[in-house]
Protein backbone atom coordinates (compact mmCIF):
# COMPACT_ATOMS: atom_id res chain seq x y z
CA UNK A 1 0.00 0.00 0.00
CA UNK A 2 1.44 3.15 -1.43
CA UNK A 3 1.70 5.48 1.76
CA UNK A 4 -0.28 8.91 1.93
CA UNK A 5 0.43 12.70 2.07
CA UNK A 6 -0.28 14.76 4.74
CA UNK A 7 0.35 18.38 5.20
CA UNK A 8 0.32 19.74 8.73
CA UNK A 9 -0.35 23.08 10.37
CA UNK A 10 1.98 24.25 13.34
CA UNK A 11 -0.43 23.25 16.18
CA UNK A 12 -1.09 19.65 14.95
CA UNK A 13 2.97 19.49 15.69
CA UNK A 14 2.95 21.40 19.02
CA UNK A 15 -0.17 18.84 20.15
CA UNK A 16 1.99 15.82 19.09
CA UNK A 17 4.95 17.23 21.12
CA UNK A 18 3.77 18.23 23.83
CA UNK A 19 1.25 15.02 23.85
CA UNK A 20 -1.63 17.26 24.50
CA UNK A 21 -4.36 14.06 24.76
CA UNK A 22 -6.07 15.63 27.17
CA UNK A 23 -7.01 18.09 24.62
CA UNK A 24 -6.50 16.35 20.99
CA UNK A 25 -6.52 13.02 19.60
CA UNK A 26 -2.84 12.06 19.78
CA UNK A 27 -3.36 8.78 19.52
CA UNK A 28 -4.23 9.55 16.08
CA UNK A 29 -1.53 12.11 15.13
CA UNK A 30 1.27 9.22 16.62
CA UNK A 31 -0.38 6.89 14.14
CA UNK A 32 0.11 9.14 11.35
CA UNK A 33 3.97 9.47 12.47
CA UNK A 34 4.85 5.84 13.14
CA UNK A 35 3.26 5.57 9.10
CA UNK A 36 5.79 7.79 7.33
CA UNK A 37 8.67 4.76 8.76
CA UNK A 38 6.94 1.96 7.29
CA UNK A 39 8.23 1.11 3.73
CA UNK A 40 6.58 3.03 1.25
CA UNK A 41 5.17 5.08 3.77
CA UNK A 42 3.31 8.46 4.30
CA UNK A 43 4.70 11.87 3.77
CA UNK A 44 3.84 14.39 6.53
CA UNK A 45 4.79 18.16 5.26
CA UNK A 46 4.55 21.74 6.41
CA UNK A 47 6.03 25.03 5.95
CA UNK A 48 9.29 26.41 6.99
CA UNK A 49 7.32 29.04 8.83
CA UNK A 50 6.73 26.06 11.57
CA UNK A 51 10.13 26.97 12.24
CA UNK A 52 9.28 30.29 13.63
CA UNK A 53 6.16 29.57 14.84
CA UNK A 54 6.67 26.19 17.16
CA UNK A 55 8.98 27.86 19.33
CA UNK A 56 10.90 26.11 22.63
CA UNK A 57 8.66 28.39 24.96
CA UNK A 58 5.67 26.34 22.80
CA UNK A 59 7.32 23.14 23.68
CA UNK A 60 6.45 23.26 27.59
CA UNK A 61 5.72 19.18 27.65
CA UNK A 62 7.38 18.20 24.97
CA UNK A 63 9.98 14.81 25.24
CA UNK A 64 11.48 15.29 21.74
CA UNK A 65 13.65 18.14 22.50
CA UNK A 66 13.28 21.50 20.05
CA UNK A 67 11.49 21.07 16.91
CA UNK A 68 14.65 20.92 14.98
CA UNK A 69 15.74 18.33 17.08
CA UNK A 70 12.65 16.18 15.93
CA UNK A 71 12.81 17.09 12.46
CA UNK A 72 16.15 15.69 12.36
CA UNK A 73 14.97 12.32 13.76
CA UNK A 74 12.47 11.92 10.73
CA UNK A 75 14.02 13.32 8.02
CA UNK A 76 12.78 11.52 4.99
CA UNK A 77 9.80 11.04 5.99
CA UNK A 78 8.23 14.98 7.56
CA UNK A 79 9.67 17.59 5.05
CA UNK A 80 9.70 21.29 5.37
CA UNK A 81 8.90 22.77 2.69
CA UNK A 82 10.37 26.77 2.20
CA UNK A 83 8.62 29.90 1.60
CA UNK A 84 10.00 31.00 -2.14
CA UNK A 85 8.63 34.07 -3.60
CA UNK A 86 5.64 31.86 -5.57
CA UNK A 87 4.20 31.13 -1.71
CA UNK A 88 4.36 34.59 -0.60
CA UNK A 89 3.36 36.47 -3.30
CA UNK A 90 0.07 33.43 -3.29
CA UNK A 91 -0.03 34.35 0.98
CA UNK A 92 -0.39 37.99 0.05
CA UNK A 93 -3.83 36.63 -2.13
CA UNK A 94 -4.56 35.28 0.14
CA UNK A 95 -4.38 37.45 3.01
CA UNK A 96 -5.91 40.57 0.58
CA UNK A 97 -9.18 38.67 0.69
CA UNK A 98 -12.44 40.63 3.30
CA UNK A 99 -13.35 37.85 4.56
CA UNK A 100 -16.72 37.59 6.28
CA UNK A 101 -19.44 35.59 7.06
CA UNK A 102 -23.30 36.11 7.98
CA UNK A 103 -23.53 39.19 9.94
CA UNK A 104 -20.09 39.27 11.42
CA UNK A 105 -17.25 41.31 11.49
CA UNK A 106 -14.33 41.40 8.41
CA UNK A 107 -11.67 38.77 10.15
CA UNK A 108 -8.10 38.20 8.84
CA UNK A 109 -6.26 35.82 7.44
CA UNK A 110 -3.66 36.03 9.38
CA UNK A 111 0.21 36.00 7.48
CA UNK A 112 1.46 32.69 8.90
CA UNK A 113 -1.97 30.42 7.86
CA UNK A 114 -2.01 32.48 4.49
CA UNK A 115 1.88 31.16 3.95
CA UNK A 116 0.30 27.88 5.52
CA UNK A 117 -2.46 27.19 2.75
CA UNK A 118 0.10 28.93 0.13
CA UNK A 119 2.92 26.00 0.61
CA UNK A 120 0.25 23.77 0.85
CA UNK A 121 -0.68 24.56 -2.72
CA UNK A 122 2.85 25.00 -3.73
CA UNK A 123 3.73 21.07 -2.64
CA UNK A 124 0.70 20.64 -5.08
CA UNK A 125 1.41 22.65 -7.72
CA UNK A 126 5.39 22.71 -7.81
CA UNK A 127 5.72 18.86 -7.08
CA UNK A 128 2.84 17.26 -8.08
CA UNK A 129 1.80 15.96 -4.98
CA UNK A 130 -1.60 15.19 -4.09
CA UNK A 131 -2.17 15.76 -0.63
CA UNK A 132 -4.81 13.60 0.98
CA UNK A 133 -5.39 16.49 3.69
CA UNK A 134 -4.48 19.36 5.38
CA UNK A 135 -4.15 18.55 9.22
CA UNK A 136 -5.05 22.06 11.34
CA UNK A 137 -6.82 22.12 14.42
CA UNK A 138 -7.44 26.10 13.63
CA UNK A 139 -10.71 27.26 14.44
CA UNK A 140 -10.27 30.85 14.48
CA UNK A 141 -8.31 32.98 17.25
CA UNK A 142 -9.13 35.50 19.92
CA UNK A 143 -8.92 38.76 19.69
CA UNK A 144 -5.69 39.15 20.92
CA UNK A 145 -3.84 38.40 18.19
CA UNK A 146 -2.01 41.48 16.54
CA UNK A 147 -3.16 40.61 12.80
CA UNK A 148 -6.70 41.00 14.35
CA UNK A 149 -9.23 38.18 14.65
CA UNK A 150 -8.14 35.15 11.99
CA UNK A 151 -10.26 33.43 9.82
CA UNK A 152 -10.45 29.82 10.79
CA UNK A 153 -8.76 27.39 8.67
CA UNK A 154 -11.36 24.25 9.09
CA UNK A 155 -13.71 26.35 8.46
CA UNK A 156 -12.36 28.63 5.52
CA UNK A 157 -14.48 28.32 2.74
CA UNK A 158 -17.24 29.33 4.98
CA UNK A 159 -15.59 33.17 5.22
CA UNK A 160 -15.98 34.25 1.84
CA UNK A 161 -19.28 35.30 1.05
CA UNK A 162 -19.54 37.55 -1.64
CA UNK A 163 -15.77 37.29 -2.25
CA UNK A 164 -14.92 36.51 -6.13
CA UNK A 165 -13.88 33.25 -6.27
CA UNK A 166 -10.17 33.68 -7.82
CA UNK A 167 -7.85 30.35 -8.81
CA UNK A 168 -5.64 30.72 -5.63
CA UNK A 169 -8.76 30.64 -3.52
CA UNK A 170 -10.62 27.99 -5.36
CA UNK A 171 -7.47 26.28 -4.75
CA UNK A 172 -7.23 26.86 -0.84
CA UNK A 173 -11.16 25.99 -0.93
CA UNK A 174 -10.55 22.64 -2.20
CA UNK A 175 -7.48 21.61 0.23
CA UNK A 176 -8.97 19.11 2.28
CA UNK A 177 -8.98 20.98 5.60
CA UNK A 178 -9.70 18.47 9.06
CA UNK A 179 -8.27 17.56 12.39
CA UNK A 180 -6.02 14.85 12.03
CA UNK A 181 -8.23 11.62 13.18
CA UNK A 182 -6.77 8.26 11.80
CA UNK A 183 -8.99 5.62 10.86
CA UNK A 184 -7.24 3.31 12.87
CA UNK A 185 -5.29 5.08 15.79
CA UNK A 186 -2.26 3.72 17.99
CA UNK A 187 -3.14 2.55 21.11
CA UNK A 188 -0.74 4.70 22.70
CA UNK A 189 -0.41 8.44 21.98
Amino acid sequence: MAGKHYFWDSCVFIAYLNDDSHIYDTASLAKFISETQEKNGSKIYTSAIALAEITPKRLKKSSHGSFQEFLGDFRGSIFVVESGIHVNINAGLLKDVAYKRQDSNNRVLTTGDAIMLSTALEIEETYGVNLDAFHTYDNGRGKGNPEGRGVPLLDYHLWLEGVEQTEILKRAVDLKRCEPIHEQPSLLP
